[in-house]
């Protein structure tokens, strides 16, 4: 994809780092307010239209499954659970575990005691392989086993009319449970992520194609984020450093990959995490300095070239990685620009847009199959309070039609908030989870586009460029939210949320817009309809089901390159 010049006169560089000032304070002269995102309300797909009516759908089919397992779970007693001649002495209410198992093998008949543990076993078997498949929130050992248990409770209590003179026996609890494993694990699972798979990508009932417009939002298991956006009072706050919130965690063994991780907040992320043990992958657009500033860390750290701005050099790093068959634990999308002139990259993409939201849109769909394969994976997308400034222009993204540079940042910044949002609502039934931050101020290279008298006026600096802001944050204190998102213990089941100050953030208070999350960066139907614009503009979606450009043709192609290189060396 080629770059496009500048609209302005001049070299236009990219800060390959992060570190957010706060937008101009007040009483500066607010931003405009951000265009209205559409006229009339979203459509969105029943059953999300509200969350009382969500819940009630799920609720009246869990309770219909409820109720059809169990006549499931009758009629398949009736016919394995009759009692034998000879095995009268069964007929009894037994609360020990293990009392019928025996009195099973004790039986003269060998064909009794296979019926009757073979029966309880069978009777859990469909349970194992049925419930991941119709309920994808009910998915791993521990779910399975406990919804199986509680629908042969129900079976069990009911056991007088089902075979006459039979009571309740937790043996034959425990021999269904069994039964549900052996269906769950060769079968269940992976039924069940591939049923799941289909209906997130559209395959089942869904849509594929983007949602603007007159094209329906794309159809998610569960489009709500599981975790509250409020502060969990996690111990540390704005002060904290990158090493303190990794103290007493080791992620020996672990892979992490930090765009722009060799300044600013990105490169104080790269070095906490090599101290606590990881590896890290560093992206560079700038290839030679990243080598010349991680040189301390060579033994830890691998350099490769990216630039977010340009497609064609995202999926060559994608593809490059993906060929070394290994996963990613973390992955933190650090690297941006802010506050540039007016700059076109690509096919006339508004540079800010491009390089903070499509590029890293781009990147993590097309690293999917290591994010997915790992088991755990986080996403952190750095955002700032700066998403203030502007949510989605969804009728004008590019400014075509006037562009203001903190307008335009503000607008990759919502874009980073619901791009996380969104990716946790797919990935969480896959073990990846994704947050997104603000660092807070911080004076890094990140302000390279700003003129000196304009930080003066924000009071960010004085005349001789010095600090002035007292709620400034050392480089080490601002890639400690980063940090804390993507490795935090506290964060284990969570995602979806906005964090700042090394915790999940609240919504904005009017009388403080600039801590906090806005209105305009939050609903599941913005962050869908993001994702459907984004994936349209880049041309890439891990969950594309009849996408020919997603990540595992491309992992195919891959393999299949070196095979046939392989082969030509022989």
């Amino acid at each position: 994809m080629a770059r496009l010049a500048p609209f302005h006169a001049g070299r236009w560089t990219r800060a390959g780092a992060r570190g957010d000032p706060p937008p101009p304070p007040w009483p500066s002269p607010p931003p405009p307010p951000p265009p209205a995102e559409e006229e009339g309300p979203p459509r969105v797909p029943w059953p999300q239209r509200s969350t009382w009516g969500a819940s009630l759908a799920r609720a009246m089919v869990l309770g219909v499954a409820l109720v059809g397992m169990a006549a499931f779970a009758v009629a398949l007693a009736r016919a394995t659970l009759v009692p034998s001649p000879g095995s009268e002495d069964m007929v009894h209410t037994n609360l020990r575990p293990g009392a019928s198992i025996d009195a099973y093998m004790d039986q003269p008949d060998l064909a009794d005691t296979v019926r009757q543990i073979g029966g309880n076993v069978l009777l859990g078997v469909p349970f194992g392989v049925l419930l991941p498949m119709l309920f994808p929130r009910i998915r791993g050992l521990v779910r399975v086993t406990l919804f199986t248990a509680l629908v042969m409770v129900m079976v069990e209590l009911s056991q007088g009319w089902i075979v006459k003179g039979r009571a309740f026996d937790i043996d034959d609890v425990l021999l269904h449970m069994t039964g549900a494993l052996i269906g769950y694990l060769p079968a269940g699972r992976r039924l069940g992520r591939a049923l799941h798979r289909a209906a997130v990508t559209g395959g089942i009932g869904g849509h594929g194609g983007l949602a603007i417009e007159s094209t329906p939002v794309p159809r998610v298991a569960d489009m709500t984020t599981t975790t509250p956006q409020h502060p969990i009072s996690s111990g540390f706050g704005a002060r904290s450093t990158a090493d303190d919130v990794l103290r007493g965690i080791d992620l020996t063994g672990r892979l992490a990959l930090v765009t722009g991780g060799y300044s600013g907040i990105g490169l104080e992320t790269t070095r906490a995490l090599v101290r606590a043990g990881a590896r890290v992958v560093v992206p560079a657009r700038r290839r030679a300095l990243a080598e010349e500033v991680l040189v301390d860390l060579a033994d830890h750290v691998e350099i490769d070239e990216l630039d977010l701005a340009d497609l064609d050099s995202v999926r060559d790093f994608a593809a490059r990685f993906l060929a070394t068959g290994r996963s990613i634990d973390i992955l933190i999308a650090n690297a941006g620009i802010m506050a540039c002139p007016e700059t076109r990259v690509g096919p006339g993409w508004e540079a800010q847009f491009a390089t903070n939201h499509l590029g890293h849109h781009a990147l993590v769909n097309l690293l999917w199959p290591a994010l997915a394969t790992g088991g755990g994976a986080r996403v952190v997308a750095v955002s700032s309070g700066g998403h203030a400034h502007s949510g989605i222009r969804w009728d004008d993204p590019h400014f075509e039609r006037g562009y203001d540079k903190w307008q335009a940042y503000g607008q990759a910044k919502t874009a980073n908030i619901l791009f996380a949002a969104h990716l946790d609502a797919l990935g969480r039934d896959f073990g990846v989870r994704a947050f997104s931050l603000h660092p807070g101020g911080i004076l890094t290279p990140l302000q390279r586009h700003l003129p000196r008298e304009e930080m003066v006026e924000y009071g960010w600096i004085d005349a001789d460029g010095n600090p002035m802001n007292p709620s400034f944050k050392t480089p080490e204190q601002g890639a400690a939210t980063q940090v804390w998102a993507a490795t935090s213990p506290q964060l284990k089941g969570l995602g979806g949320v906005y964090c700042e100050d090394c915790d999940i953030a609240s919504p904005v208070d009017p009388s403080d817009p600039w801590t906090g999350i806005h209105e305009h960066a939050t609903g599941a139907e913005r962050a869908a309809r993001l994702w459907a614009l984004s994936a349209e503009l880049t041309g890439v979606n891990a969950f594309a089901a009849d996408a020919s450009d997603t990540p595992s043709a491309i992992a195919g192609a891959i393999a299949g390159g070196a095979v046939r290189a392989a082969e030509e060396g022989r």
